[in-house]
């Protein structure tokens, strides 16, 4: 698990959101039926994504199914919720219909591109390398993820232009 906390450290060191899809094992949620969890997209470490979230405006997520939802850990998981990104359920794609398959895609991509839309904060160091080859290395420091446009537009009445 040693290499595991490492790849976590250098993924949120450098600001990246890690996503993936995988065969989550005993896949469930407490006191919700078997239908509920036929229609789970994926989870982050916040939110339980479902494909009736492809409808709506504004990705949103559920919290109240993060807080019910159970599964089986493996090795990817962690590494994904503890940076930044999130966890997608790859049986329910398998076994959607062609219309669920669709949902799943929106509710993936859209979740993906709200990631590469965060604000990072780095915290840079100057170096030369054999006294004449300037380098900065940097860390991220902060990350803060950006509201969505959709719901800017929604809260504002509209962007003018």
């Amino acid at each position: 698990m040693g290499a595991a906390l490492y790849s976590v450290k250098v993924l949120r060191d450098r600001g990246v959101a890690f996503h993936v899809v995988v065969p989550v094992d005993d896949l469930g949620l407490t006191n919700k039926d078997a239908k509920t969890v036929k229609q789970i997209v994926g989870f982050d470490s916040d939110h339980v994504y479902l494909l009736s979230d492809a409808k709506k405006k504004v990705l949103e997520g559920n919290t109240e199914l993060h807080n019910a939802l159970t599964y089986s850990n493996n090795i990817w998981i962690p590494i994904a919720l503890d940076s930044y990104g999130a966890t997608y359920i790859a049986q329910n794609f398998i076994d959607a219909k062609s219309s669920g398959r669709k949902q799943f895609l929106q509710v993936f991509s859209r979740r993906i591109a709200e990631s590469l839309e965060a604000e990072l904060h780095e915290d840079c160091t100057c170096h030369v390398s054999a006294g004449i080859y300037p380098f900065s290395e940097c860390k991220v420091t902060s990350r803060k993820e950006r509201e969505p446009l959709a719901q800017i537009k929604a809260s504002k009445g509209g962007v003018k232009g």
